[in-house]
Formats: structure tokens, C-alpha cells, sequence
């Protein structure tokens, strides 16, 4: 039986940014952080509900529970990590309101990034998870099944416009080495005329 580990959900936007904007109060005050809903509702009964605030010139970074912000002139950057669903991520409406709060900042590209770990009770259950991705017969999967080498099989598949695309990529850990477990990482690119309905380009599905 194979169990997976989720390490974190990302959402990443592309296009010009202010990073100096991004403090506490900004997201408080526009009701981008929904401050009365768990885990936000105790962190904002501190007197300092961020644990860590760093902005200097082009550049912003701040941190609340497990909720990050990395943000540049030329990229937003939203991170969550400690989840146990990918459909009880609360980033994606953080973002929508962020961005509907700043709704004429100029967005080129938004991607969502589902990172995980996977781990196999066995090697047989490992080979036919590969087997899903690589042909028996190709060298790439003689290659990929030897153990003194890190695995990285990388797919990409076009949808909704050849400007769209999701890519997902499966590598197995350097340290260290083991032919049980894989890091899953599945990156959904949208490109945008709009910042507005992130919602509605991004569903997460179920496990």
C-alpha cells in the first residue's frame, strides 16, 4: 500500500509586483487573511502574529503559521505547508482576494504546484507506479530502475490552449537513495489575460 505525504501547495504568479506593500496589517485590514477562521483566528490574538518578516528594497517575505509569502517586482509567491488535503488549502483564496485587492496588477502567468511525497511498501508496488510512466522496453526505464541512480522523469501535457500546461514531474530522494519513495511534484501552469477567478482555473482534485 502506497501512502502519501503531502510537503506543501504553492501558488505562483507572474508579472509586475510591489513587494513593499505586503505586511501584516495590509493583509488584516483588506481582509485578505480570513483572521476569524482557524488557524488565523488564534495567530491574530498574538501581539505579533507573524514569525517572520523580512522587506528590504524588491523583495518581501513573511510568514504566518504555516502560510508564506515570498514576494518580488516580478513574482508573488504563496506557500502552504502542514496540510492534509489539497482541497482544505485555504492559499487559493488568499490569493484571489490578494489579487482582487490589487486588482490592476499586471499578471502574465499564474501556476499552482502540488508537492508530495510517496512511499511504497515495496519494490514491486515501486516498479508498477514507474511502470505507469515508462515503457518496460525503453532504455530510460532500465536506467531509472538501477538503484545506485536518482530517478527524474518529467511529463508535460498541453490542455485548454497551447498555452496551458501541466507538468509533473517524479524523482526519487538522493538522501538518501531508496527505490520505495518518490517526490511527486505537479505544476499547473494558466496563462492569464485576467488576475481575476483564480478559483475557477484551479481545481484541486481529491486523492
Amino acid at each position: 500500500m502506497a501512502i502519501q505525504s503531502k510537503n506543501f501547495i504553492s501558488i505562483v504568479a507572474l508579472g509586475g509586483q510591489n513587494p513593499q506593500i505586503i505586511n501584516v496589517d495590509f493583509l488584516k485590514d483588506n481582509k485578505i487573511i480570513p483572521i476569524d477562521k482557524a488557524p488565523f483566528d488564534q495567530l491574530f490574538r498574538q501581539e505579533k502574529p507573524a514569525k517572520k518578516i523580512i522587506s528590504v528594497p524588491g523583495l518581501a517575505n513573511l510568514v504566518l503559521g504555516n502560510i508564506e509569502f515570498v514576494i518580488d517586482e516580478g513574482r508573488f509567491q504563496i506557500r502552504e505547508t502542514a496540510i492534509s488535503e489539497w482541497v482544505e488549502t485555504n492559499i487559493i483564496d488568499i490569493a484571489e482576494r490578494y489579487f482582487e485587492v490589487l486588482r490592476f496588477t499586471p499578471l502574465k502567468l499564474v501556476g499552482v504546484n502540488l508537492n508530495s511525497v510517496i512511499t511504497f511498501e515495496t519494490l514491486e508496488e515501486a516498479g508498477k507506479f514507474q511502470e505507469l510512466f515508462l515503457s518496460k522496453d525503453s532504455r530510460l526505464a532500465g536506467i531509472v530502475s538501477k538503484g545506485d541512480i536518482t530517478a527524474s522523469i518529467v511529463l508535460r501535457y498541453p490542455y485548454s490552449g497551447q498555452k496551458n500546461r501541466v507538468t509533473l514531474t517524479i524523482e526519487q530522494p538522493l538522501f538518501p537513495v531508496s527505490l520505495h519513495r518518490f517526490c511527486l511534484k505537479a505544476l499547473i501552469f494558466r496563462s492569464l489575460l485576467s488576475q481575476r477567478g483564480l478559483q475557477k482555473y484551479f481545481v484541486i482534485p481529491r486523492d
